[in-house]
């Protein structure tokens, strides 16, 4: 493992209790793709984020894959003020996000699109997520690109959350 300097920009994980969990960095000049984003304390843990501050779990949640595109979707929709956007920390969801949220009605998930490639054993990332909240519950924002990139080109995100679909109907494993 090599050193080397870059500005970074500081992102405080605070979690519905108020606390600070984490601090993510995203390094500004990474030398590889693989190392853009950095958390100062190695817990193990997926942290929450909170983009809007809440302080407690909605009945109806959006999960984001990542705390800089939740903060996205978060200044530039108009989502239903009765859904709360989470970013979360990857596509993968963990043990603790799951237990989080199972209480909420309705879960949107909107991943990156390589969480629709299937694996080796021909599953998704986006199918395995859904299983994880229960199928019944989650609806799926597809994106064809980061939707924050997306976003920014003039996305209607708002009319995508609108279209959002129940797993099943996706023929996804």
């Amino acid at each position: 493992m090599s050193t080397y300097y870059s500005p970074a920009i500081t992102i405080p994980i605070v979690g519905a209790s108020g606390v600070v969990e984490q601090v993510k960095l995203r390094v500004a000049d990474a030398h590889h793709p693989n190392d853009r984003y950095r958390n100062i304390y190695k817990t193990n843990a997926q942290h929450l984020f909170f983009p809007k501050r809440e302080n407690e779990i909605k009945n109806k949640v959006l999960i984001v894959e990542g705390e800089l595109k939740s903060c996205t979707v978060a200044q530039k929709t108009k989502l239903p003020e009765d859904v709360q956007i989470i970013g979360s920390q990857g596509k993968g969801i963990g043990s603790r996000l799951v237990y989080a949220l199972e209480k909420s009605e309705v879960v949107y998930l909107c991943l990156d699109p390589d969480a629709y490639e299937p694996n080796i054993k021909g599953e998704t990332t986006i199918m395995q997520a859904a299983r994880r909240f229960g199928l019944e519950r989650v609806r799926i924002i597809s994106c064809r690109q980061k939707v924050d990139d997306a976003i920014l080109q003039g996305y209607n995100f708002l009319n995508a959350f609108n279209m959002a679909i129940k797993p099943q109907k996706l023929g996804l494993k």
